[in-house]
């Protein structure tokens, strides 16, 4: 064993043990029967506080023990583990002696031991400052100033005038602490309870997920980085790939000040980050943030919910028998619409249309033509197809939607003839038996062109036994198999060809959809017909 180690760790033990003094020390200056009326509320907080400043002694003992530290190949590995587990008494020393000097500031009888536990709390907030220069397996020697405390023992420190600010409100939320360390939690819990939150804990990570899966309610994860078995970033990783708990926000916890961690936690999913000791104002203004932030999310998504109910209001809720459609958004609200509308039991008008842009305005789009379509075919039997779309093309050219246009197929069709107009969309596929057809678009997309100008001309076929046609948005052909390549237009087109209408829209939603439902990159609506 070096001499030179062997020195340098009890040089380190004596630089950590004398602020350490200091803190026990303290406790024999604290007039516990003066405390006694104040601690039968508050008794579980003083104990938790008093027994884990003199477990400290012994932790660091046990952490500096020469033969672990000889023995271990990774000396910069080992310095991080023991700043880490020191930390952890730490955080729950200073935690507790905040909780305790907020119930203690408004008792005027307590001043004295107000002062005491004042001490207490800036002793150990000095240590965990010095903790990392301090704890330097190195050559080059701890700065010595650190190995004194910061406070002088025998002096009681006066009354700091406390400014008591008018504080915000926290809403309610609940949460998961996820933490091996036994105290750690403990006093988180004690932390939030106090303000009323509901509180759920998991000892590790394993036993988190198991949490979230049979709790439906949790709002906030408090998450530990460092714990055996499954680690924070793993069940970070495993909730930010899940729907179900993807936008639960999550702070992740250390007691490694390391700025790289945060960075890495940040990147992988977190909502915020804290390093360990926790300071209090800074603890409940990361909570309030996170809980806002998940006020807000729901918000969105209650709004995106209401958004879904009213668009799924303007589908068809009956085709015709030779007609077969899906409509699926890739995220929020679906850009795509489609709208059939019966006119006798033999025809119907059609319209498949995918409006750019997303939000409000998009929806607001596609509402405006939803309700000029609905309105011209529910009320006109005899209107052309051409003629509905410069109609529509005509009342999209207000200033409410300049810059935004939408690509659409219209058409009608009864016993005999299927006639339509594509306006700047996808190719119409056309299957009958092996032979095989594509309808390009015959004019530009709606709300492009100024009325005069817009053209786009009307394209008939003749219906047949077996003819098979399918249009749909740009969402089917760009999606994803499973195998990692595009559906394109050929794999529809081989779908159809060996497929009835609904077997082949069935297909499509089983590839692009259930298989891959996380490689859904656009919205997928596919309008089909089969005579």
């Amino acid at each position: 064993m070096s001499e030179e180690l062997r020195i340098k760790a009890e040089t380190i033990k004596q630089s950590l043990k004398a602020p350490i003094d200091s803190i026990t020390g303290y406790f024999g200056f604290l007039n516990e029967d003066s405390l006694s009326e104040f601690l039968q509320e508050g008794a579980e907080d003083y104990e938790k506080l008093k027994q884990t400043s003199f477990e400290l002694n012994d932790t660091v003992n046990d952490l500096l023990d020469v033969e672990k530290i000889n023995s271990s190949d990774n000396k910069d590995e080992m310095e991080k583990k023991i700043r880490h587990d020191i930390r952890n008494p730490l955080n729950v020393i200073i935690g507790f002696s905040e909780m305790m000097l907020e119930d203690l500031e408004s008792e005027e009888n307590q001043l004295e031991n107000f002062g005491i536990i004042e001490n207490i709390h800036s002793e150990a907030k000095a240590l965990n400052d010095q903790l990392s220069s301090l704890v330097n397996f190195s050559t080059n020697k701890s700065d010595s100033s650190s190995s004194k405390s910061n406070l002088d023992i025998s002096k009681i420190m006066d009354l700091i005038e406390t400014k008591k600010n008018t504080k915000e409100p926290i809403p309610k939320a609940t949460f998961l602490i996820v933490d091996d360390n036994d105290s750690n939690r403990n006093f988180l819990k004690q932390f939030l309870k106090r303000q009323s939150h509901v509180v759920h804990e998991a000892s590790n990570g394993k036993i988190a997920c198991d949490v979230l899966n049979q709790e439906g309610s949790i709002e906030i994860v408090l998450l530990d980085m460092i714990m055996p078995e499954m680690n924070g970033f793993e069940v970070l990783s495993f909730m930010k790939g899940s729907n179900s708990f993807k936008d639960i926000p999550v702070i992740m916890i250390s007691g490694l000040q390391e700025s790289e961690l945060v960075t890495k936690c940040i990147e992988a999913g977190a909502d915020d980050y804290l390093s360990k000791p926790f300071n209090s104002t800074i603890l409940n203004s990361r909570i309030k943030s996170c809980i806002d932030k998940k006020r807000l999310r729901d918000k969105e998504l209650s709004e995106i919910r209401k958004g879904r109910r009213i668009q799924a209001a303007m589908m068809p809720s009956e085709l015709p028998d030779y007609a077969k459609a899906i409509n699926f958004p890739a995220k929020n609200i679906s850009g795509d619409f489609y709208d059939v509308v019966k006119k006798d039991n033999n025809s119907c008008y059609f319209i498949l249309a995918d409006v750019s842009g997303k939000g409000v305005h998009a929806g607001m789009l596609m509402s405006k033509i939803s309700s000029i379509f609905s309105y011209i075919t529910e009320n006109f039997s005899d209107v052309s197809v051409e003629d509905l779309t410069r109609t529509i093309n005509h009342e999209l050219q207000s200033k409410s939607f300049e810059g935004m246009f939408a690509t659409a197929v219209l058409g009608h069709c009864d016993q005999k003839t299927f006639t339509f107009c594509n306006a700047g969309h996808e190719p119409m596929l056309s299957v009958l038996g092996d032979e095989i057809n594509y309808y390009k678009s015959s004019g530009p997309p709606l709300g492009v062109v100024d009325k005069n100008l817009f053209i786009c001309q009307e394209e008939k076929i003749e219906l047949k036994s077996n003819l098979k046609l399918a249009i749909y948005t740009d969402g089917v052909t760009e999606g994803y198999k499973e195998n990692g390549g595009m559906l394109e237009s050929k794999g529809v087109e081989d779908i159809f060809k060996e497929n009835n209408c609904q077997d082949s829209i069935d297909k499509i939603r089983n590839i692009l959809i259930y298989s891959n439902e996380v490689k859904l990159h656009d919205d997928i609506t596919l309008l089909g017909f089969e005579f």
